[in-house]
Parts: structure tokens; C-alpha cells; sequence
């Protein structure tokens, strides 16, 4: 037991307990044996080293108050700590709570009896202090003192600085003269300050302190303030360190003022925000936060256009914000700390010539915080606006500009979102050559390579035609045009193109539709986007050089005097009643008297010399889902299980794996265990396993060129660097002996220039968990499968799912999105992406050594 100043340390939590005492802030440093005790009034520090007792000025050390805010950040205790060279010097540490270290108790001493004591005439009065820590200075003999908070706090807006204040029991400083004044900014007049206090003008543009004295004392800079604008708090210029405006949002040091007291204790700070509990398929559910029955998303992963930000939102269950008051000016601007210095989309736009400014949620305008002369700009036909995150003020921008997105939506609140009127159909048609679609005609260049152009020469070859290259605002038209791009097998140049950090389409038409593959656009140094030709992103945008030659896309309206029909750029010419799609051909047989079992219907399709249809890429299903009637029916195609757990396609030459899969959620899921699996669609081309007996419609496919088909060159082996092993069939694996969740297992596969490991066949699954087990002794490991926006399961490689594993006994989890191998069973299971850490191994397909492939065409002859 230590005894000081009428205060008993003891020193185990028992004699605390007995003793009546309570636990005090501490921490120990166990090298050198020393425990550090604070009372409870927080002015008197006490340590034992070595049992010896020694008391030590508060002023040694930092000021609590910085402290406090560093503890607040990490979550950690408060601790000191000292060396061996200093036992009795000590410095504030910053300490895990979960830490295992000894501790002291405090309370106060009982008195002893026979010592007289004071009468109560006589005690003397007890002393008034600052607030805690020693960055406040009392002013002259007053009741009040100053914090100047330059470089000791984060810099704040000026609703959060005030909150700051409060919490100190005073709030921003106030002045009755100019030597209060100097000793606020503790004299630095004529130095760096910049800093926020407490005075604000109103919507009645008077000017009020915020502790609601009168305004007898002014120190205004030259020309302010200035009422034009739309700044509405003061602060100190950063010249002069005069009074100017500035917009309450931007972020600054800034003065207390506060009274002082007889007990200061340390506050509670805290900028929190809450978070929305609301039921949502939003994929961000995690960040929307909850302000006055509203739930609040600020987004700044992608960039998107006023018209795409509208869209994500409503994508989301929310529109665009609409904002009412500094207050919610200032909840958002607390809310939207991912970019301080972004620009944001609000649903405030007048679109339209001569057009007002309206909310896109339909609430009225009743609020108003223009950038400076902001709202005069509105000249253009369609103007929409945009949100600072670093001040909150408004500025009219255009429209096609990429920036962050503010969605809003009431708490418990769903919305019926108005749809697109269809574009009535006008008369005409397309010069022979050009397709038809809606009211455009469409035409693809560069089938052949002396044909294929740069983005402006490609421009400028369509203006010929009294064309421009193609803009597409809806997913007919990408579909349409997508289609036709097989017709060239290559990326082909679209209208869109990124100029002085505006997107546009070269026809002037609004940006209001996108379909961007992963992670693009970048808009790097790279201005022009074409359409992708490709097996997993066919369709998708990207933002290439512009200088690049490739076939292109032109676009004009329908000629009004053309009266003879348009060519149907699908039809199949040698077969009457099927449909071009590249180099296929298919037919659909949805009439109840057509229906027959898998097998049946492989049989009739080969009477016209053709297959039940697979899917050689996602363009197929697109496709086809256009050309089906019987909206309600299934669809069997040319793929069923013909290994446990695998899924192949099936043709009159051969079965072969699978290039291309499009699974319903949940699938695919065996209806029986007898090999009974076979594989159709939905009218929306995507995939269900059904029992193979059953009578269902189908889809023939006929191929006008010969198929070719990989043959396995046995030359094929692992890459020879970073420590990829051989384990057998085409598996490279690498192995990794650190635990990770299983996002920061894929990038890392991704980094190393591999995927999380993956399977196509029971065999493939065998080998591995053979070689795990015969070299490691994990329980489970992470799998490269994941699940879709759409619930459907894919591999991190885009590579079919056509083998499926799954634990019968696994329960369904919406928030776990990704899969783990248990190792015992055998199985897979979900597991959240971020949080279950596991092993995992990376995998590689194996490499031929100099050798190009051998190719097998359908009669089995070698090219």
C-alpha cells in the first residue's frame, strides 16, 4: 500500500474490492518493473518502482487532452511508461485495453479522529481551473479560458468544431473586445491561423455569437463580410487573421472558449455516425448511415454521370440526395469522409431548355447553398449540380462529368421508379447493308483489317455515310449491337469518348447508360471506348488508346423514303426458319406437340445435321431469350452430367468441357444420383438441371464452320519461377503457409499471376485434396468460387462452373459469399469473404513448352 496526499494505492483488484476503492487509469511496462496510477481528480501522478514511492509534476508530460483524442482513434487505454536509464520520468503510452498487466486501486484516506478540524467558516474557498490538459489559457482574471487548437486536434468543419467545444462544456470563442481577442489566437496576429470561432451569420443575414451575446465587437477584413456570397461562417483570415466568411464545411483548426471549473474532468468526443438498419439487396448495406429517418450512402469507388448516378441509386432503393437544411449539409459532409476533396452528384438538375431546378425526388426547393454566382451558369440545356464534400456548397456542372454519388432514401420508405416511355416507332427504313433497330440503322466496318480505323478516322469514315459512330442508352441496343460485333470477331469502336474530363457521345445524346467492364473506365491518358470481343466480357466497355486501329460501329436514323423492309442481320440464309448468330445457326421448338425428352431432342436435331445448342459465349443466351415466346417453358440444351458432379456438352463428334456456363441461383443441383442430369434453360437462357426423361422444348444449333477443338500437348508443364509445384493433370499449384481472408487470398493469387485454386471434375478435386493432405494438416482452405450479384456461384477465373461439390448439410447464409474446402469432408461450404482467415493455394494451368497447340476439327483430321 502506497499512501500520498489523503490518497491509498493498493495493489490487487482484491483489496480493491474490500477496500471500497476503484480501479485507476494505469498500465505497467513490465522491463522495468514500473506502475503508474492516476486519481480520480486526473491532476496527480504516482508511480512505484521497486516499492518506492515518488511524485511527479503533471507538466512533464503530454497534454492529456492530444492524448485523449490518439486513444480515441486507436481504441487503446491510457498508460505510461518509463526507462531504465529514467525510472522516475515517465511518458503517456498508448496501451491495449485486453492487455494482461497489474494495476492499483484509489480512494480516499479515512481521516484521523483526534486532529481538529477546520470549521466550516474557515475552509477555504475551492480554487476554479481550466479544462483539463494544458492547452488552455486562462484569460486575465476571468472565468473563462482559451484553446487555440492549431496542430493539437484534427482540423473540423465548423458544426464539428463547435461539438468539439461543447464537449468541454464551452463551446467556439466568442469576443467582447480585441485583447480577448489576441489572447484567443494567444498572439499570433500576422501568423498562420485560419481558424474557425463563433460567430455565424443567419438566414436573415445578421450576425449572431453562439453564445448569444451582442455583436459590440467586430474585426472584419477589407470588403467583408460580404452578403453576395453564400459563405455563412466566420473565421479568422489566414493573412491577417481578420474576420472573414467561408463555407461552414471547409475543414479547420479553430478557438475554444469555455468556463472554467472546480472538478475538470475529461470528455467524451465523439463524431459518430450511425449506421441504417434497414432490410436492402443493396450491396453497400454496410455503408448507409442514418440521419432524421434518412439512410445515406455516399459512394466514391466508381464515377458515374448525373443520369448513371441516378440510376445507381435507384439500382439501390434511394434517389439522388435532395438537401434541406445546414444541418443536413453538415450530416453529410460528416457522412462522406471517404474523398474530403471530391465532388459529388445531388438530385438537383434542370434538364431542358428554360428549365428550373426541381429535386429528383419530388420534394421542393426550400433550401439554397450556391457556390458563388453558381446558379447564373445554368445556360446549358441540361444543367445538374453537384455537392462539395470539402465545404458543402453547390455548383452547377455538366451533366456528363464523372463524379461520387449521395443517395438518399427514408428509413422504411420503397419507391416506385417511372420507366422509360418506349421511343415510338417511326416510318422508313435502312439503305441495303444497314440493320435496323428502333428508329436507327446500324452498320459494322472492319471486317476486313485494311478497313479498320482509329476512333477518329473511324468518326469521321461514318459522318461519310451521314453517320456517327454508335451511342448506346439501353440494353436492347447493347444487346442489338453486341450481336453484331460477332460479325468481326474484334473489339469494335463505339461514340463514346472522355475530353477535357467530360464523357460524351459524339451524337450529343445524354450519357444515361453504361456497361463498363471490371474495374474500367480509367480514363488514363486512354480517351476513346470500344466494345469488347470477348468469352467472359463480350459486350462489356472499355477505355483504350484512341490511336488504335479496330472495326467500328456507325450509326443514323431511318430514312423515311425507304419503304422496301431492312435486312435482318440475323437471318440464316441456307435455312429457312433458323437464326444467325456469327458463324451458328438455331431454332427454337416451343410447341406443345415439339416437346421430348433429352435425349429425343439431341436425335431430332440431328436430322437437320445439328446439336441440341451450347454456349460458346454469353452473347448466346442474350440471343436466344429474344427469340422465345413460350416465356414460362424450359429449354433443353446440349449439356448433361456424364462424370459424378460434372457437366459437359455434347455433340454428334464428341463430349468435351464446357467453354461457357450460365447457372440459375442455386444450380446446378442434381435431381438424382443415377446420372438422370441433364441441363436446360429458361426463356432467359439461363441454366437448371432437369431429369433427362422429362419433355421439354429445345434449341437446335447448327455451325457453318468446322468446330475446333484443344488437343492436351503433353510437353505442357509448370512455370518454372516462384515456386510452382507439379501435383498432376494441369494443376500448377503454389502453396502459402499464412492465414488470410479469402479477398486477400485472391488478390494475392492475382499478384503471383494466378487464381485461387479451382475444379472441373472429381478427379481434378481428389488430386488436390490428396496433396494437401499428404503435405499440410489444414482443416479447410479457401476455393476460388464465389457467389454472383444474381446469387449464381463463379471462379475467380472465369472458367465454367461445370463441376459442382457442394455439403448437403451446409446452411444458406446471405452474408457469406465465398467458399472454403473442408478437407475432411471433402466438400465445399460458404464462408464470409472478409472474415474466416484460412490457408489457401493458388493454381495455374500448366504451359506448353514452345509448342503451339495441335488443333482437332470435327472429322478428326490434325490441322
Amino acid at each position: 500500500m502506497v499512501h500520498s496526499k489523503n490518497k491509498l494505492f493498493f495493489l490487487n483488484a482484491e483489496t480493491c474490492d474490500r477496500g471500497s476503492g476503484k480501479e485507476a487509469a494505469l498500465a505497467i511496462d513490465f522491463r522495468y518493473l514500473a506502475v503508474i496510477v492516476i486519481d480520480e481528480q486526473m491532476k496527480m501522478i504516482c508511480s512505484t518502482v521497486r516499492e518506492r514511492a515518488a511524485t511527479m509534476d503533471e507538466s512533464r508530460f503530454f497534454p492529456f487532452t492530444l492524448l485523449f483524442l490518439i486513444i480515441y482513434n486507436t481504441g487503446n487505454c491510457l498508460g505510461m511508461k518509463s526507462s531504465s536509464s529514467h525510472p522516475t520520468m515517465f511518458q503517456w503510452d498508448n496501451v491495449d485495453c485486453n492487455a494482461n498487466n497489474s494495476f492499483l486501486c484509489v480512494m480516499t484516506a479515512i481521516e484521523n479522529t483526534t486532529t481538529t478540524t477546520l470549521s466550516p467558516t474557515t475552509a477555504p474557498p475551492r480554487k476554479l481551473v481550466c479544462p483539463i490538459g494544458d492547452n488552455w489559457k486562462a484569460y486575465l482574471d476571468s472565468n473563462y479560458c482559451f484553446w487555440k487548437t492549431a496542430y493539437k486536434t484534427a482540423r473540423l468543419n465548423w458544426y464539428q468544431a463547435r461539438q468539439f467545444c461543447q464537449g468541454y462544456g464551452g463551446d467556439l470563442a466568442t469576443y467582447s473586445s480585441s485583447n480577448e481577442e489576441d489572447h484567443g489566437l494567444e498572439g499570433a496576429k500576422g501568423h498562420y491561423t485560419g481558424l474557425w470561432f463563433g460567430l455565424k451569420r443567419g438566414e436573415d443575414d445578421e450576425f449572431r455569437w453562439v453564445d448569444g451575446m451582442n455583436l459590440n465587437y467586430t474585426n472584419w477584413k477589407y470588403g467583408e463580410p460580404n452578403l453576395r456570397s453564400n459563405k455563412y461562417c466566420a473565421s479568422h483570415a489566414y493573412d491577417s487573421a481578420r474576420w472573414e466568411l467561408d463555407y461552414c464545411g471547409v475543414r479547420r483548426w479553430f478557438i475554444c472558449k469555455a468556463p472554467k471549473v472546480e472538478v475538470p474532468t475529461l470528455p467524451e468526443i465523439k463524431f459518430e455516425k450511425t449506421k441504417c438498419n434497414f432490410t436492402t439487396s443493396s450491396a453497400y448495406r454496410s455503408s448507409w448511415y442514418l440521419y432524421n429517418n434518412h439512410c445515406y450512402l455516399v459512394h466514391n469507388v466508381r464515377k458515374y454521370t448525373w443520369d448513371l448516378a441516378q440510376n445507381f441509386c435507384q439500382d439501390n432503393g434511394a434517389h439522388l440526395a435532395s438537401v434541406h437544411s445546414f444541418n443536413e449539409t453538415d450530416f453529410i459532409l460528416l457522412a462522406g469522409t471517404i474523398d474530403a476533396y471530391s465532388k459529388y452528384w445531388i438530385g438537383l438538375s434542370a434538364k431542358g431548355l428554360g428549365s428550373s431546378f426541381t429535386w429528383s425526388d419530388g420534394t421542393p426547393l426550400d433550401f439554397l447553398y450556391w457556390r458563388d454566382d453558381s446558379a447564373k451558369k445554368n445556360s446549358e440545356v441540361n444543367s445538374c449540380v453537384s455537392f462539395d464534400q470539402q465545404r458543402g456548397f453547390w455548383t452547377v456542372t455538366n451533366c456528363n462529368l464523372l463524379l461520387g454519388v449521395i443517395c438518399k432514401r427514408g428509413v422504411n420508405a420503397t419507391y416506385d421508379f417511372p420507366t422509360q416511355e418506349p421511343t415510338p416507332v417511326l416510318p422508313g427504313n435502312c439503305e441495303p447493308g444497314w440493320y435496323s433497330l428502333g428508329n436507327q440503322c446500324y452498320k459494322v466496318f472492319g471486317k476486313k483489317l485494311t478497313q479498320r480505323q482509329s476512333w477518329q478516322n473511324a468518326q469521321n469514315r461514318c459522318e461519310n455515310e451521314s453517320a456517327s459512330l454508335a451511342s448506346i442508352h439501353n440494353k436492347e441496343q447493347q444487346n442489338f449491337l453486341t450481336d453484331l460485333i460477332l460479325e468481326v470477331n474484334d473489339d469494335a469502336w463505339i461514340g463514346l469518348k472522355y475530353l477535357v474530363r467530360v464523357i460524351h457521345w459524339t451524337d450529343e445524346t445524354p450519357v444515361d447508360y453504361s456497361n463498363w467492364d471490371i474495374n474500367k473506365p480509367s480514363f488514363y491518358r486512354n480517351g476513346c471506348v470500344k466494345l469488347v470481343y470477348g468469352r467472359h466480357n463480350l459486350g462489356k466497355w472499355n477505355d483504350i488508346n484512341c490511336n488504335q486501329n479496330r472495326p467500328f460501329i456507325c450509326q443514323k436514323k431511318k430514312d423515311p423514303s425507304l419503304t422496301n423492309p431492312s435486312e435482318d442481320p440475323f437471318s440464316c440464309s441456307n435455312k429457312t426458319g433458323w437464326s444467325r448468330l456469327g458463324t451458328s445457326c438455331f431454332r427454337i421448338f416451343e410447341e406443345k406437340t415439339q416437346k421430348m425428352s433429352w435425349t429425343a431432342a439431341q436425335s431430332k436435331c440431328r436430322t437437320y445435321e445439328a446439336d441440341l445448342a451450347i454456349f460458346k459465349n454469353s452473347a448466346v443466351a442474350v440471343f436466344l431469350s429474344k427469340r422465345i415466346t413460350q416465356k414460362d417453358e424450359f429449354f433443353w440444351i446440349g449439356v448433361r452430367e456424364m462424370e459424378e458432379g460434372t457437366y459437359v456438352s455434347l455433340t454428334q463428334a464428341h463430349s468435351k468441357r464446357l467453354t461457357q456456363t450460365n447457372w440459375i441461383s442455386g444450380q446446378p443441383s442434381k435431381i438424382s444420383t443415377t446420372m438422370d442430369n441433364c441441363v436446360a434453360m429458361n426463356s432467359e437462357g439461363k441454366w437448371i438441371v432437369r431429369s433427362c426423361r422429362e419433355n421439354l422444348a429445345f434449341v437446335c444449333e447448327w455451325n457453318s464452320e468446322p468446330e475446333q477443338e484443344i488437343v492436351v500437348d503433353e510437353s505442357r508443364v509448370c512455370p518454372k519461377y516462384q515456386g510452382w509445384i507439379d501435383i498432376g493433370l494441369d494443376m500448377c499449384i503454389k502453396t502459402n503457409t499464412f492465414y488470410v481472408s479469402w479477398n486477400e487470398a485472391m488478390r494475392h493469387c492475382f499478384q503471383i499471376g494466378g487464381a485461387l485454386v479451382t475444379f472441373h471434375s472429381p478427379k481434378e478435386l481428389k488430386v488436390f485434396i490428396d496433396y494437401v493432405n499428404s503435405n499440410f494438416h489444414y482443416f479447410s482452405v479457401h476455393i476460388g468460387l464465389a457467389r454472383q450479384k444474381d446469387g449464381s456461384y463463379m471462379w475467380v477465373d472465369y472458367s465454367p462452373v461445370d463441376f459442382e461439390a457442394w455439403d448437403p448439410d451446409d446452411v444458406p447464409n446471405a452474408l457469406e459469399d465465398c467458399v472454403q474446402l473442408d478437407m475432411r469432408s471433402e466438400k465445399w461450404r460458404k464462408v464470409h469473404c472478409d472474415y474466416r482467415r484460412l490457408s489457401f493455394f493458388c493454381s495455374k494451368s500448366k504451359l506448353t513448352d514452345g509448342r503451339l497447340n495441335r488443333l482437332l476439327l470435327k472429322d478428326g483430321r490434325i490441322s
